[in-house]
């Protein structure tokens, strides 16, 4: 893992997504529901069909694959509904549909099919560049959108790279925090997930926000 001398305040964060989240704790976790709700809803009907002949089994991947765009729909949509939020504009719901342009849902699909290759490459590879990687380009969706479009799939993962450069250390203990903070969640009768995911969540939007503020907005 990255040695760095470059810090921000981990906690700092998490205490400001949870002030954040309190502030309007039903829309966020409503928002938090229904992405997840619809964004898993078809992949799973897919999986629970037996491919017991040809037609069956054919249902079952079309399902399958309109579930997993379904799913990264919403995970933009999400994102959108946490960034609105933490700038102090007004969000609700029906951010979470506004991703509509294929010139951002396009090039969010690029991004994770090639980010889901890198990471899984690197995990083969002795499992610590997977976690670098996964670091890397952990803001290449949150860019994407930023850019409304103007930014193409690689474009996106050079700018996420480039933005946590020298913070990577500093995120993965962060994320390691975070990791905390939801299995303190699960450990409260699950249900303390509908709390502690969107924490999270926003936790990630504020250090985004972070970074740009400190390393520049070089795609500006």
């Amino acid at each position: 893992m990255e040695n760095t001398s470059h810090t921000f305040g981990k906690r700092a964060l998490v205490k400001k997504a949870w002030a954040r989240f309190k502030e309007e704790p039903g829309t966020i976790i409503i928002g938090f529901f229904i992405a997840q709700l619809i964004g898993n809803a078809l992949g799973q009907i897919g999986q629970y069909i037996q491919p017991e002949n040809v037609i069956s089994s054919i249902i079952s991947f079309v399902l399958v694959i309109a579930g997993a765009g379904l799913s990264i729909w919403m995970g933009l949509g999400m994102i959108n509904f946490m960034l609105k939020g933490i700038r102090g504009e007004e969000f609700d719901i029906e951010d979470l549909f506004a991703i509509r342009s294929g010139k951002i849902i396009w090039p969010a699909i690029v991004a994770s099919i090639l980010m889901g290759l890198a990471i899984f490459f690197g995990f083969i590879a002795l499992i610590i560049p997977g976690i670098i990687l996964s670091i890397m380009f952990m803001f290449t969706i949150y860019i994407i959108i930023d850019k409304k479009g103007s930014i193409g799939a690689v474009e996106a993962m050079k700018e996420s790279a480039r933005l946590t450069k020298g913070y990577r250390w500093q995120l993965f203990l962060l994320g390691l925090l975070l990791g905390l903070v939801n299995l303190l969640g699960l450990l409260a009768l699950i249900i303390g997930l509908l709390v502690s995911i969107p924490v999270t969540l926003i936790t990630t939007a504020y250090a985004y926000e972070h970074l740009k503020k400190v390393n520049g907005d070089a795609q500006a």
